[in-house]
């Protein structure tokens, strides 16, 4: 599936949070994260990291990997 990481990757810069803070709200390896975000040798997120991913962040799938503006908020890595 083609999808798109701006978002994501918007949010993250904006946050100050690390592939390794987002590998560990998904439960994968912090090389696992970025090679799925950077779609790397065909790496894509499950439905279940992107249900995940969309929870944290505080939006739908469908705002983080399909649309291109950027969302802030505060939030800290436990």
């Amino acid at each position: 599936m083609k999808y798109n990481t701006i978002i994501l990757r918007g949010f993250m810069s904006e946050n100050e949070i690390t592939n390794q803070d987002m590998a560990k709200i998904i439960n994968v390896h912090p090389r696992t994260f970025r090679e799925k975000l950077s779609n790397q040798y065909k790496r894509e997120f499950t439905l279940s990291e992107a249900k995940r991913i969309a929870e944290f962040i505080g939006l739908t799938i469908e705002e983080v990997f399909f649309y291109s503006s950027v969302p802030k908020k505060d939030t800290k890595i436990n």
